[in-house]
């Protein structure tokens, strides 16, 4: 339960914080719900203004949001009609599925004996959704034969300390219930005491010198092929962007040089442009609410990309979780996803989150020499890209 009360808009940003942490709502597997009058306007959640607590909440939801994966609901029409304003809110675990939204993202208001009206909305939490934030321990298995028998006894006793009655005779229901005592005691010791089988690859025994060697070639191979591929859509683009196409004038037999395309576009670091580029669109995309499906696409389970950095098969969709984490570019925004060295066919990534560029310890791939990183971040938008204004297309 959370009441906001009028005012104290610094604190009120600040207890959130320590509520969120202390829950522990970064967990996929706690989910949470607040509704409540925040009394919070903002134009984000259609108010005609913005007051301080408004202006604080939707600064920290843009900072936190992915975190804790909130996804915030409010009403089609003014839920304080008074005021005309949006002040009864959501923020909901976006893997919670509401089920009788208006429109498919507004909730719904119902008049009430009070200066607010209600609102109304349903969850579904079908078995489905459940199980896919359950835990799989299909796949435990448990070396018995390596167990400390004396260390599983001793856990055993701490578990179970439960006394059965000796003068009397028990009920059914009490004997299933010390049954179920007994049973459950077991188990927890098992998990406690007892060491686990590692599952190995049941491939690597038929991996030998020349396999690896066949492997590492046809990943050079499909790196030349992708590489061509990416550069030719890449130069179309900004030719269309620019308009530097060959011209009738010339019958058009005048080559227009890459060197020359680049520098009209003022792009100096092509790794860096990317990087920028797609950064600013997931920022934009990732402010859509309306739609469910773009909204859901933003805020996927952190765990499963936490596991995927260790194979190396990492789908695009991890790139704002990449970025949150300091993967992709250091605080003098190199791209060290880019320059970091990697073998052929192992694509994990080793290093750790926020590295530094500069650090001597790490022999990086490519040179890092590089303008004025501030100043090319500042003229993202007003000189750089200029040919990616609406304007142009």
């Amino acid at each position: 339960f959370v009441y906001a009360r009028c005012g104290g808009h610094k604190e009120f940003i600040p207890e959130l914080s320590r509520l969120f942490e202390s829950l522990k709502l970064d967990n996929p597997d706690n989910l949470f719900l607040i509704a409540r009058d925040l009394n919070a306007r903002h134009t984000d959640w259609m108010n005609r203004g913005n007051n301080p607590r408004g202006t604080s909440l939707s600064i920290w939801l843009k900072k936190y949001s992915f975190k804790f994966r909130i996804h915030l609901l409010s009403t089609k029409f003014p839920s304080y009609p008074n005021g005309n304003s949006f002040l009864d809110i959501v923020l909901a675990d976006a893997q919670l599925n509401f089920t009788n939204l208006t429109d498919d993202h507004y909730l719904n208001s119902l008049p009430y004996d009070s200066d607010h009206n209600a609102v109304s909305f349903s969850l579904s939490l079908n078995v489905e959704d459940v199980l896919l934030l359950a835990k799989d321990d299909s796949n435990i298995k448990f070396n018995y034969r390596k167990t400390n028998w004396n260390k599983f006894q001793k856990t055993l006793s701490e578990e179970y300390t439960t006394v059965i009655p000796n003068d009397r005779n028990l009920s059914i229901t009490e004997i299933e219930e010390h049954i179920r005592t007994c049973d459950n005691a077991i188990l927890k010791s098992i998990e406690k005491s007892v060491p686990r089988i590692t599952d190995k690859d049941s491939v690597s025994p038929y991996i030998n010198h020349k396999t690896k060697k066949l492997q590492k070639r046809k990943n050079k191979i499909l790196t030349y092929i992708h590489r061509a591929h990416r550069k030719k859509l890449e130069r179309r683009c900004l030719r269309s962007c620019l308009n530097l196409n060959r011209s009738a004038e010339s019958d058009y037999t005048k080559y227009v040089p890459n060197a020359t395309l680049y520098r009209t576009a003022k792009i100096l670091r092509i790794d860096n442009f990317i990087i920028y580029l797609a950064r600013s669109n997931f920022d934009q995309a990732s402010k859509i609410f309306q739609n469910s499906l773009i909204f859901a696409a933003f805020y996927p389970n952190p765990l499963y990309f936490q596991h995927t950095l260790s194979s190396g098969y990492i789908p695009p969709e991890a790139f704002i979780f990449l970025d949150s984490s300091g993967l992709i570019q250091d605080q003098f925004n190199i791209p060290i996803l880019y320059h970091a060295p990697r073998h052929s066919h192992i694509k994990s990534i080793s290093y750790p989150p926020f590295t530094d560029s500069r650090n001597p310890s790490i022999r990086w791939k490519f040179d890092m020499a590089i303008p004025d990183s501030s100043i090319l971040k500042n003229k993202i938008y007003s000189t750089n890209y200029w040919w990616l204004s609406n304007s142009r297309l």
